[in-house]
Order: C-alpha cells, then sequence, then structure tokens
C-alpha cells in the first residue's frame, strides 16, 4: 500500500488512517511505516482528562474506552475529525469492520472509490476470512473494487529500510486508477485536497507491490 499512498499524496489527496486500533499507538508509527503523520490517524481512544499541578499540566488516560473505531464506528469517527465523506477508502476482509467505511465513502456525492484487500495468502502472511463472507458479498454487491493478497502482491513484506514515500510502479490495478476510473460505470473529474483513508492493524503493515 507504500505505492497508492504514495501517488495519492503525488496528486494532492490527503491520507489517513482509520483503524480500530488505539491512536496513540498509531500515531508514534505512522509517519515512518506509512508516510501518514500523526494528526492524520483516527483509531480506538480511551477517556481521558486534563490535570493541572502548579504550571504543570497533562492529558490523563482512564481505565476505559470512550470510542472503539469498528465497523459502524469508523463513520462516525471520520465525520468528526475529517469533516466530510473519504473519495478513496480501503479496507479489509476480516470481522466485517470496514464495510460501513466504504459505504460511507461510496454515499458521498461526486467521485469515489472502494478497494477492499482479501487475505488470502497463508505462505506470505496470515490467511483469513469472514464464516459468512459479509465483506466480499458486499463488495460484489455494491461494486466495490478487491484486490488478493495472493494474486496481486509480488512482495508482501518491504526491503529493509523501506520508507512511506517510495514512489509507486505501474501494475493493471494501479493504471485504472491514474486513468480517471473511480468507480465503475461512472465518468469523473479529478477531485484534490481530499481525504484518502486506509485501515491499518497490525497485520495490514504488508505493502502492496503495485
Amino acid at each position: 500500500m507504500l505505492e497508492l499512498l504514495a501517488l495519492l499524496r503525488a496528486h494532492g489527496y490527503q491520507t489517513w488512517i482509520c483503524s480500530g486500533g488505539t491512536a496513540d499507538f498509531m500515531r508514534v508509527v505512522s509517519q515512518s511505516y506509512y508516510g501518514i503523520p500523526p494528526q492524520q490517524v483516527i483509531g480506538s481512544r480511551l477517556a481521558a482528562q486534563f490535570r493541572e499541578s502548579g504550571r504543570a499540566n497533562e492529558i490523563w488516560r482512564e481505565p476505559k474506552i470512550e470510542s472503539f473505531n469498528d465497523k459502524q464506528m469508523k463513520p462516525v469517527n471520520i465525520a468528526l475529525q475529517i469533516g466530510k465523506r473519504p473519495v478513496f477508502a480501503a479496507g479489509n476482509v476480516g470481522g466485517k469492520g470496514d464495510i460501513a467505511m466504504l459505504s460511507y465513502s461510496q454515499a458521498r456525492r461526486g467521485p469515489s472509490f472502494q478497494l477492499l484487500v482479501n487475505h488470502d495468502d497463508a505462505e506470505r502472511e496470515s490467511a483469513y476470512a469472514e464464516n459468512d463472507g459479509a465483506s466480499l458479498r458486499a463488495a460484489s454487491e455494491r461494486g466495490w473494487t478487491v484486490v488478493s493478497m495472493k494474486r496481486d502482491w509480488s512482495r508482501v513484506y518491504p526491503a529493509p529500510g523501506t520508507a512511506g514515500s517510495q514512489a509507486p510502479a505501474q501494475t493493471p490495478a494501479l493504471a485504472q486508477a491514474r486513468s480517471g476510473r473511480l468507480h465503475p460505470g461512472r465518468s469523473h473529474s479529478r477531485h484534490k485536497n481530499t481525504s484518502g483513508i486506509q485501515d491499518s492493524k497490525q497485520e495490514r503493515r504488508s505493502r502492496w507491490r503495485w
């Protein structure tokens, strides 16, 4: 996915991470792993309060979850933190956690693109699927683009020292994105300064070699 993120940024798009993981953890690694600054990370969060002691102060985390950023809460938190529907949303098969986010993106006015990653490569990473196939079924019914880890990745993990800003290479999937075909069956114009969303869990550190 590093190449895709770099391509989007090169064309004036913001790229965000929207994950069920805690925002505090992901903000530490988002820049070095994905080239995404910490202020563009949306995640689960603990309840917190502001505390002062003399001239010192701090944000104090409480032992309870304020927002678990999964399923229907992803669109809610995107709306709260970005204030607009993403023009490009990418999610993963597994746990049905990204169906609502991809649906939210697709319902925006104007062009949109929804990408669903199918983790089906048991040899190079962990293959996992949903018992009822809900995410893949939603993709088929709603016209989302599905990509296969087994078929579409020439390399799953990056070479040592690879940064989140490497330049993209050309492949058929990337050529489709570059052509402006953001949604099958529709004609679209380019919209810049809009927000691309990349879902991230620990397994999603894999890089898509375009």
